[in-house]
């Protein structure tokens, strides 16, 4: 085995690939199916925002828009998606940009989380720094989700979560929807 994985890695050394780890190359190996991603999310490790649901509704996002049918979105109008882009914000560990740069330093996903947020008109960094944050606990195997402890001035401390939707709900016993608070049922 070992022999046959030399001679596989001198075989991709000709032809300009370079295997860090070689337990990476038996793992290759064992594939039977690879998707390739010609649009580049995949290459460039980005995901773009599509769409947004809160408060029952789905948002679009078009050309850097975000749309509620086929208007675009005021977020003074919307208070459930509001809400929803704001805690994006608290419960995420992507940084800002520094002046004159466009893209966030994070994982592709938060990163998308405060691209829309963006989009949506959230101040990030006005935002974060009225809700500083105290406390992160991060996903786990026991826990699939992230939690973050914020402190919120008047009103005490505000606790955001994310993660793995199935586990969040089952955290949940009320919705918001339509500005009023809901029991969450099946």
């Amino acid at each position: 085995a070992t022999t046959t994985l030399a001679i596989g890695l001198r075989n991709m050394r000709r032809k300009g690939l370079l295997v860090r780890n070689i337990n990476a190359v038996e793992t290759v190996g064992a594939v039977d199916v690879v998707c390739l991603d010609k649009t580049g999310t995949l290459t460039r490790n980005r995901i773009v925002p599509v769409a947004a649901f809160a408060g029952g509704h789905q948002y679009d996002v078009n050309d850097d828009v975000l749309q509620f049918g086929s208007a675009t979105v005021d977020l003074n109008e919307h208070a459930e998606l509001k809400g929803l882009l704001e805690l994006v914000v608290l419960c995420n560990d992507s940084k800002l940009p520094k002046e004159g740069k466009l893209e966030y330093r994070g994982s592709p996903t938060e990163n998308a989380l405060l691209q829309m947020a963006a989009i949506g008109g959230i101040d990030i960094r006005a935002f974060r720094a009225r809700y500083p944050r105290l406390l992160t606990r991060y996903r786990s195997e026991t826990e699939p989700y992230m939690t973050t402890l914020h402190e919120s001035g008047t009103r005490g401390r505000l606790m955001v979560v994310k993660g793995s939707p199935k586990e969040v709900l089952g955290l949940c016993s009320r919705v918001r929807r339509g500005g009023r608070r809901h029991v969450l049922d099946d």
